[in-house]
């Protein structure tokens, strides 16, 4: 009940509008008891899109998988197909065979359903090099980012569009204690900005972003103090949207806040987008 109060305050603070489409979440929030909600809202511009949600599982992972699955299938229809054929390539492939530390279902809904799109993540803490391989292949990385794939943490997230596009993406994790390491140090220092690493030195983890088909890294950073975080980014860019949609939330205690912001638009001084999430 505690998940479903949750997203009743998101709902209201944003004033989310409903339907059949977003009902079948609610209904299937209420019925889920081993898992975290953690709500989201997302800055494009000058547009905002708060009809997101993500369900974190930590335990009874196996039984939790095929319930996921059902529920992104009964969004299918004659006129609405979802592609499972990479996610069929990989997951029937190879995670059996490893370790799934954590389990994620998530929608994001739009105005116009063919925008929407519902989303199962996985973090996986055990896996051999074949494996990787076959992701590297997949989503076509850049040679300057494979080396950071051999990690002992890695989110690997599929996409289902509903214009029947489906997407993987790969998220590194890292830590602050990562930094000891001289050798980190260095190759980080080779592939982001002084300004981008200060940020992630102000996080206790961050994720590396790669998404199939984009040149871009999304940068995923969970602050020690992410009021603080906020004011650094303000101080480089106008984030007004976000400063204004904040205020929405002052009645909660935000916490576990993640924000996702791209590589491009950091380094640029010129931030656009933004994912803000909160648990």
């Amino acid at each position: 009940m505690q998940n479903y109060q949750k997203a009743l305050f998101h709902s209201r603070q944003f004033d989310l509008n409903h339907s059949k489409l977003t009902d079948k979440w609610f209904y299937f929030l209420e019925s889920v008891q081993n898992a975290l909600l953690e709500c989201s809202f997302k800055i494009s511009k000058d547009n905002l899109y708060p009809w997101r949600f993500h369900l974190w599982f930590h335990e009874d992972i196996q039984n939790a998988i095929p319930l996921c699955l059902q529920f992104i299938k009964q969004y299918g229809s004659a006129q609405r197909q979802f592609d499972f054929t990479k996610f069929n390539t990989i997951y029937g492939r190879a995670f059996d065979q490893f370790d799934i530390g954590q389990l994620v279902l998530g929608v994001d809904f739009r105005k116009q359903i063919i925008d929407s799109r519902l989303k199962i993540w996985f973090v996986i803490t055990s896996y051999e090099d074949s494996f990787l391989d076959t992701l590297i292949n997949t989503c076509d990385v850049s040679d300057d980012i494979r080396e950071y794939l051999h990690n002992p943490h890695l989110l690997i997230g599929f996409d289902f569009c509903f214009s029947g596009v489906s997407r993987i993406k790969l998220y590194p994790v890292f830590f602050q204690r990562d930094f000891l390491d001289l050798n980190f140090s260095n190759k980080i220092k080779k592939l982001f900005s002084p300004y981008t690493i200060e940020l992630m030195q102000l996080c206790d983890r961050f994720h590396i972003g790669i998404k199939e088909g984009s040149k871009d890294r999304i940068l995923h950073f969970h602050p020690f103090d992410w009021k603080h975080f906020v004011d650094v980014l303000n101080k480089n860019s106008d984030l007004n949207l976000l400063e204004h949609t904040l205020q929405k939330l002052q009645k909660r205690d935000l916490r576990e806040v993640f924000l996702s912001l791209s590589q491009f638009e950091i380094e640029q001084r010129s931030i656009k987008n933004i994912n803000f999430y909160y648990m």
